[in-house]
């Protein structure tokens, strides 16, 4: 059964035949006399061909075609010849012949037949046409001249739209939301079964009727009428919320009305969706007071929360958070924001421990310094987090909380120099009583020179090495961070140097960088020994006929490396090799252990009548951190 045939036998087309023009009075039929027929002129004829609307003659005794026009050769796919030999039955769908018949006897000057007929074109497709017919007198025939309308797409059309509106009905009618439609006069058109369940009125008992004349309360009447009549006029979506009295308790509903235009474009009724709410708000409503809880907590111990979507761009932190990092009212947070506020030095770590964190899925824990940029201040900051991640495994946010514990690294700062102040009050006693225990036995040594004159020689040198030891615990006792610069041991040895043995050490200073070279503590004693042997040395191994016994040192500083020379009148030893450590005697011997080690070295140039000895120092020997306030 094709289309047309489907659209007859479901009755989709309503099978209405109405005349649109009065009938004869005297019941005229097909047996009437020709005067009784209007005839079919040349002008008419003239009319008949130029009309863009199929039309045809037929005699109505045989039925054959008199005549058509191109817009009915068009239609039906036949040649004028070819419609010349054929009847009308050959073009009507055989079922609807006894149809054809019955009307042929309704003889009037004017019958529309709205009841569609199954016509068949040359291809034998069958079409729906509806017929406007009139009784003429065509060349002396008792003809009828017929206006064919081709209703197939109409139809067609008509039955799409039939089967959407089964399809929503049946799709509504099984929604949980609200589902209305409204006419212009907010009469109601549909309801679903969830409208009907909810207000326990039968359906048809609604439709054709407004909300005020089935009892609804007056301020959801009037609620409901401005919400339609602003979809209306604006011909846009509008949003109300109402809610509706029922045994077990109020329920909320959200709504949203839109607007349905007909053909015309005219907005001619209102569809309206509702979804109950009322779990949802409760969910909110808790969920309001979760936050507002979690809020007074973290207000109460001053934490500061933090919930950034990924990848990081723009940020999400609660004042708490802006009040920390000195974020500006109105200023959204960013990540480069973020950068910027850490303090420098705490940029790299940072940057690394979140990596780490979003890589292995590990907790995030650092602490970190933020400045204020307006004054300089800076805040120590914890900060912990840790990423959420979706079904898939993908990181999708980075959640976590500040602690401002400024106050607690101030304690720990302020206790950490308590003890250091205490060690180096308790280190200064030590090297002060050292220095002192020192100069004791110097001075016990010297009682012996004055009973063993044979072994002065000896004896000073011992006691020049023991007071080098105990200048520089002297000069720790003065120095807290333990760093002695290098000017000041060579200037203290020197001194030392000319006090016990006489002559003259002339000093020479030449420095390269801004900040002094500095020995640390612990090497402290190794350099003063060496330079102290050295410089003892270059004053007491001189010629007796040099007279007065002199020395020069010169020390040249660079970034990382000071070089000691020192000169004097005189010849090395015969057979003299430090490096080989051959003919160098006890004292140069314990030198040549002592700056064993990296840092330091050595080399003795013996020219004429002439020694030179210079002494390199570099990190470890040299400490790495250059003090710019040693003296």
């Amino acid at each position: 059964m094709g289309e047309p045939e489907h659209f007859i036998e479901n009755h989709l087309v309503l099978p209405v035949r109405e005349s649109e023009s009065p009938r004869r009075a005297d019941g005229g039929g097909a047996s009437g006399t020709p005067g009784e027929f209007p005839v079919f002129g040349e002008q008419a004829l003239r009319e008949f061909e130029n009309s863009p609307l199929p039309r045809r003659i037929f005699d109505l005794e045989t039925l054959k075609y008199l005549a058509v026009n191109d817009a009915m050769v068009k239609l039906y796919g036949y040649s004028r010849e070819e419609f010349l030999g054929l009847t009308v039955l050959d073009t009507c769908h055989p079922e609807d012949h006894a149809a054809f018949r019955a009307a042929l006897i309704e003889q009037s000057h004017y019958l529309r037949h709205r009841l569609p007929r199954r016509h068949l074109k040359k291809s034998g497709e069958i079409i729906l046409v509806e017929l406007v017919s009139q009784d003429i007198l065509f060349d002396g025939r008792r003809a009828r001249l017929t206006l064919v309308m081709d209703i197939t797409a109409r139809v067609r059309m008509q039955e799409l739209l039939r089967q959407r509106q089964q399809e929503f009905e049946s799709l509504a009618d099984n929604l949980p939301d609200l589902v209305a439609r409204f006419d212009r006069s907010h009469r109601f058109v549909y309801v679903n079964s969830a409208v009907e369940k909810l207000l326990a009125v039968p359906r048809h008992a609604m439709i054709g009727k407004t909300q005020k004349e089935l009892g609804m309360p007056e301020a959801l009447v009037a609620k409901f009428a401005r919400s339609l009549d602003e979809a209306i006029e604006t011909a846009k979506p509008h949003m109300l919320e109402f809610d509706i009295e029922r045994p077990e308790g109020k329920r909320l509903f959200e709504a949203y009305h839109i607007p349905e235009r007909d053909t015309g474009a005219r907005i001619a009724t209102v569809l309206c969706v509702a979804h109950d709410i009322t779990e949802r708000q409760q969910a909110e409503l808790q969920l309001r007071e979760s936050r507002e809880r979690l809020a007074w907590v973290l207000n109460a111990t001053g934490v500061g929360l933090w919930l950034n979507p990924l990848p990081l761009s723009k940020l999400n932190w609660d004042d708490r958070t802006r009040e920390i990092f000195s974020l500006p009212a109105g200023v959204e947070p960013t990540i480069e924001l973020f950068w910027e506020r850490l303090h420098p030095e705490d940029r790299e770590p940072t940057r690394l421990a979140v990596e780490a964190a979003l890589r292995d899925r590990t907790l995030y824990a650092i602490e970190h310094r933020v400045v204020n940029p307006a004054t300089g201040a800076i805040r120590w900051i914890r900060s912990a987090g840790k990423a959420l991640y979706d079904a898939q495994g993908v990181a999708i946010r980075f959640d976590g909380i500040n602690f401002d514990i400024s106050e607690r690294k101030q304690a720990e700062a302020e206790r950490l120099e308590g003890a250091v102040r205490q060690r180096d009050a308790l280190v200064r006693e030590v090297h002060h009583r050292i220095k002192n225990s020192l100069q004791g036995v110097a001075g016990l040594l010297r009682q012996k020179i004055t009973r063993n004159p044979g072994i002065a020689a000896e004896i000073e040198e011992t006691i020049g090495q023991l007071q080098s030891v105990a200048l520089v615990y002297g000069l720790q006792e003065t120095r807290p961070d333990g760093l002695l610069s290098l000017v000041t041991i060579m200037d203290a040895i020197c001194s030392s140097a000319e006090g016990l043995i006489g002559g003259r050490v002339e000093r020479a200073f030449e420095r390269k960088s801004r900040r002094p070279a500095c020995v640390a503590g612990q090497e402290a004693v190794s350099v003063a020994f060496a330079l102290n042997e050295l410089v003892f040395n270059a004053l007491k191994h001189q010629p007796a006929e040099a007279g007065e016994k002199r020395a020069r040192v010169t020390l040249r500083e660079s970034l990382h490396e000071a070089e000691i020379c020192i000169t004097n009148r005189g010849r090395l030893p015969k057979g003299f090799d430090f490096a080989e450590g051959r003919a160098v005697g006890s004292g140069l011997g314990l030198v040549r252990t002592l700056l064993a080690a990296p840092g330091g070295s050595i080399a003795f140039n013996g020219g004429r009548n002439q020694v030179e000895v210079v002494l390199k120092l570099r990190p470890p020997l040299l400490a790495e951190r250059q003090d710019p306030v040693a003296r």
